[in-house]
């Protein structure tokens, strides 16, 4: 069950960020509707809300404009960045953008689903479903992958990046010359 400063410090974001404004509370409603309480029904009320959702939702009114009074520019968003164990947005964008470069996506997402799939033995078949220790796991793979593949040493995904950059600039002779 939710305090009382809890409820006033939800209800504060949530006009603060634009999401009340009056009677209009349809912005309010729909974020609130993403969450689901403990029967698995979609949340309708703030005091609905667990631990993990009260951050989460205070993070998406402090990405709209509010701020925590007192604290950092991010600290809903790294707070709750640190209490979920779910793939973060970076961790899925490195992945999308490695099996890019890898060829996954003109298999369209099966070549990738089943390369989740094999890596996470059976468990999930998206980015989505990772936790953040396997879509490290997946990240570090894909960049094995195409170390193996370029005959070059990466140390971070901004290298690839970099690499592809220039071999898109300078034509494909990076690639070719490899001995493999």
């Amino acid at each position: 069950m939710l305090s009382k400063n809890q409820i006033i410090l939800i209800q504060t974001a949530a006009r603060k960020a634009g999401l009340r404004n009056g009677s209009r509370r349809e912005r309010y409603d729909l974020v609130l509707r993403q969450y689901r309480n403990r029967k698995g029904e979609p949340v309708t009320s703030c005091k609905e809300l667990t631990d993990q959702q009260i951050d989460d939702f205070l993070a998406i009114c402090e990405s709209l404009g509010w701020r925590y009074p007192g604290k950092s520019e991010t600290y809903c968003r790294d707070k709750a960045a640190q209490s979920s164990n779910h793939t973060s947005y970076g961790q899925m964008e490195a992945i999308k953008h490695l099996s890019g470069d890898l060829g996954f996506a003109s298999g369209g997402n099966s070549c990738l689903a089943k390369f989740i799939s094999r890596m996470t033995h059976g468990r999930c078949d998206n980015t989505v479903q990772l936790s953040r220790r396997e879509a490290y796991n997946v990240i570090e793979a894909l960049k094995a992958i195409l170390e193996r593949r370029d005959c070059k040493t990466y140390h971070n995904c901004t290298d690839i990046q970099t690499h592809y950059t220039e071999v898109e600039t300078h034509g494909k002779e990076a690639i070719e010359s490899c001995p493999i």
